[in-house]
């Protein structure tokens, strides 16, 4: 069974969910763990929003396909949207890119969304989405507190964020922004959003590509609060 590993830092923990039960070194002073009861099953309910077969690499970037994405993301979360941990949008391309790439495989969008359960304030629902095969619904997931952090007053609802300032029409602007300070034609063969991810109430958009010079990749990366001001505060 393929790991989904998505680690998330909470001011002096970490957070890690993954497909089975996984626990990471330290960090900044302690972690959490996060283990899951039921993986899920991929389902039929694909959001008209949302890509399924065929993926553009560039559509993060297209104005008009990333505010179906964030719809989506939006519908999907509901109340939720206001007890966040963290929302991740990914465009992989393993046939041109990775250490070893994968002739012939197609690139792939896949997201992901955590949000505190509001019916045991002391666990998380994860969901995932793959465009081939749909969203991947988990069971809620518990938490365990690993290193020196302080174990008796951690709380989730204290970690969590409100994340319905976000519009779409804000974060389509933190993505041009973000391609306007590094989209270099000269220095790169190509470059693409290849992910957005939102936590803390901050959005990070990573600019990939590949250099002209020596055909070596590079990301950069931008941030931006929810009002659409550059900067990781």
């Amino acid at each position: 069974m393929e790991k989904d590993k998505i680690f998330t830092i909470l001011g002096s923990v970490a957070v890690v969910i993954v497909a089975m039960v996984f626990i990471i070194p330290q960090l900044l002073g302690g972690s959490i763990d996060i283990g899951s009861q039921n993986s899920g099953l991929p389902t039929n309910n694909v959001d008209s929003g949302l890509p399924t077969n065929n993926v553009d690499y560039n559509m993060l970037s297209n104005d008009a396909e990333l505010k179906k994405v964030y719809g989506a993301i939006q519908e999907k979360l509901g109340d939720n949207i206001k007890y966040v941990d963290e929302v991740r949008i990914d465009i992989s391309r393993p046939s041109v890119e990775g250490t070893i790439t994968k002739q012939g495989k197609p690139d792939e969008f896949s997201m992901s969304l955590t949000h505190l359960y509001q019916q045991d304030k002391k666990k998380v629902y994860y969901m995932r989405y793959i465009n081939s095969n749909g969203w991947y619904i988990n069971e809620p997931r518990g938490v365990n507190l690993i290193g020196p952090g302080d174990k008796e007053s951690f709380r989730l609802e204290d970690v969590v964020f409100d994340m319905s300032p976000l519009t779409a029409e804000t974060l389509s602007k933190i993505v041009d922004d973000a391609m306007k300070k590094y989209k270099d034609d000269g220095k790169y063969s190509y470059q693409y959003v290849s992910g957005i991810t939102i936590k803390d109430g901050i959005v990070k958009v990573t600019i990939h590509g590949k250099l002209s010079a020596n055909d070596i990749e590079k990301s950069e990366y931008y941030y931006a609060n929810l009002e659409g001001v550059e900067g990781r505060k």
